[in-house]
């Protein structure tokens, strides 16, 4: 009899268990960041709390919208083993996860991410007023400074970059560094492949196809969906400034 009651018992915990999963929400076993690494002035405040930020000198474990700030320091973001994103000084950032991605908000500073395409179950996702970046697999650094432009360095693989305000589409791949900026109020945007870039970016505005050299910027007035001139970088591109003086429109690339 006791053999039985015990095994009874057993199996009801493990029904109460099962139920228990089935009525909790689809993000509860969600994939949580853990603070690690730990160097220098690191901060935290929890999601929903209104007291100041609290300095952490251990691994802390991590919830959906919880905010990281380093000041003189620098810490390491792990996501088990699918991902990792060093955070370095001057960074402030808030984690949220969703339902279909890993978002990191990326308010001001610079992250170094790593991620491994065969174990992330997720796709992440690097968010900026600028442009919203998906990361499914690769090594890429991502920069926002306080004048509104974000910097992307990709390494290799690929990611897709978007800003759905400008309706800008942009596929990048390979090892290129890009600038995005996005002036809301005067409705412009700037996007730069930096000199460093292995071979053109291509990207989409309005519905209109742009194809940008390493050194070359393209301004686009999204108020008259006009086609920005080409800016090219003096430093690097001395030929390019022949049309430049006496009122002359400049050289611009076969978009």
């Amino acid at each position: 009899m006791k053999t039985i009651h015990r095994r009874l018992s057993k199996s009801l915990r493990v029904l109460a268990l099962a139920s228990f999963a089935a009525f909790m929400p689809q993000n509860a076993f969600a994939l949580s960041a853990v603070v690690s690494q730990i160097q220098g002035e690191v901060l935290v405040q929890k999601a929903g709390v209104a007291e100041p930020w609290n300095t952490i000198t251990q691994d802390t474990a991590l919830q959906s919208g919880d905010s990281v700030k380093t000041r003189a320091g620098s810490c390491l973001l792990v996501y088990s083993d699918q991902a990792t994103f060093s955070v370095d000084q001057n960074t402030t950032l808030t984690l949220e996860e969703r339902a279909d991605a890993q978002d990191i908000k990326l308010l001001l500073g610079k992250i170094k991410g790593k991620v491994t395409k065969q174990k992330a179950e997720q796709p992440f996702v690097v968010t900026t007023p600028a442009a919203v970046s998906t990361v499914r697999g690769t090594e890429v650094d991502f920069a926002f400074n306080d004048q509104g432009q974000l910097t992307v360095d990709l390494h290799n693989g690929q990611i897709q970059v978007v800003n759905e305000d400008a309706q800008m589409q942009l596929d990048l791949d390979g090892n290129k560094s890009i600038t995005i900026q996005y002036d809301k109020e005067a409705n412009i945007l700037r996007i730069k492949n930096e000199c460093g870039s292995d071979g053109p970016v291509k990207f989409n505005v309005l519905g209109a196809e742009y194809s940008e050299n390493p050194c070359e910027e393209k301004e686009v007035d999204l108020s008259t969906s006009e086609q920005g001139t080409t800016v090219p970088d003096i430093n690097n591109n001395p030929d390019r400034l022949e049309n430049l003086d006496e009122g002359r429109e400049p050289i611009s690339p076969t978009s």
